[in-house]
């Protein structure tokens, strides 16, 4: 039976009208981190500066010292005020490299979310039009003249790589952390710890050398990616969904490292370096790529077939597991 999906005017420009409060939302809220990050870092300056004066306060007394006054003592405590400046100038650079990094990483969400977001807008009132145009012609329609709903064609799926999937999901079975009762108890590194364990059983059975998996704080709206240029996984540990952490949910977190690790797969043939029916097909995709925000990116074949390889792995576990 094909399956369709079903489009309404009406939720077409709800989608277009969230589009527009969604860019407003994302420019308030690194609007407010940036100013949040840049308060950390003063703050973090001034107790650099604190440390610093003890030291001075400690190499000047020591200097001082007379014959009755105990030097070591002073040494001491010169030694000790030396180390926490050292550790607050750590501190401080790696807040400073940080801040770096997050105002470059926001500056690019920034044109992203002013160059496509009235393109995307752009889209859906076409779209708008296109289901209302149908209407009048009652072509396609599912109650012609009344409600206003297209069916159209949903695209086919990618295979599923069964055989794949299912030796992937046998060895979950075997990451005792990734248990829904024993995820809610670990710790975040114990949970970096068996999704790290993930990638390198998925990559095994897909016969690719696995990337680097790293634990990052980014929009909620964001799960994961695979970076092909550094060759690293970064799973969001602040991902959310609605109300709920994503990050408690071990099988959210499973999928998201099993479908990053496609890709990095469908990279690795599109290079030349595996062979693959769709290496071709995923190398023309890789060059002209379109990000979430664009309406059909889950039909582009490399979202499609990892889309399809995840959902397909974590429901043989789930099965498995029964």
């Amino acid at each position: 039976m094909e399956s369709a999906l079903h489009v309404s005017t009406d939720a077409l420009a709800h989608v277009e009208q969230a589009l527009g409060r969604f860019e407003s939302r994302a420019e308030e809220l690194l609007a407010s981190a940036l100013a949040s990050a840049q308060r950390e870092l003063q703050v973090c300056a001034e107790r650099t500066s604190s440390a610093r004066d003890r030291v001075e306060y400690w190499q000047a007394a020591y200097d001082g010292a007379d014959e009755d006054d105990d030097p070591d003592y002073y040494l001491d405590e010169l030694a000790q005020a030396e180390s926490e400046l050292q550790h607050r100038l750590d501190l401080q650079a790696g807040l400073e490299s940080a801040l770096e990094h997050f105002q470059d990483r926001a500056g690019t969400l920034r044109s992203t979310l002013r160059l496509e977001t009235p393109r995307a807008r752009g889209k859906l009132r076409e779209m708008v039009s296109a289901v209302e145009s149908y209407s009048a012609f009652n072509v396609g329609l599912d109650h012609p003249g009344s409600s206003q709903i297209m069916q159209v064609k949903a695209p086919a799926g990618a295979p599923e790589n069964t055989e794949v999937g299912s030796r992937i999901a046998q060895r979950l079975r075997g990451i005792a952390a990734l248990n829904a009762n024993s995820w809610a108890t670990l710790s975040a590194a114990e949970r970096q710890t068996a999704l790290t364990e993930v990638a390198m059983v998925t990559c095994e059975e897909l016969g690719i050398p696995p990337p680097n998996v790293t634990f990052t704080i980014q929009h909620p709206s964001l799960c994961g990616g695979f970076d092909r240029g550094l060759n690293i996984i970064e799973v969001n540990v602040a991902a959310r969904q609605s109300d709920e952490a994503l990050w408690e949910d071990v099988c959210e977190m499973t999928d998201t490292i099993v479908h990053e690790c496609r890709h990095a797969y469908q990279w690795r043939c599109a290079k030349g370096d595996m062979n693959d029916t769709m290496a071709e097909t995923w190398s023309e995709n890789f060059q002209d790529y379109s990000g979430p925000n664009d309406p059909l990116y889950r039909r582009q074949p490399v979202e499609a077939d990892a889309w399809a390889f995840a959902a397909n792995v974590i429901r043989l576990w789930r099965e498995t597991e029964k």
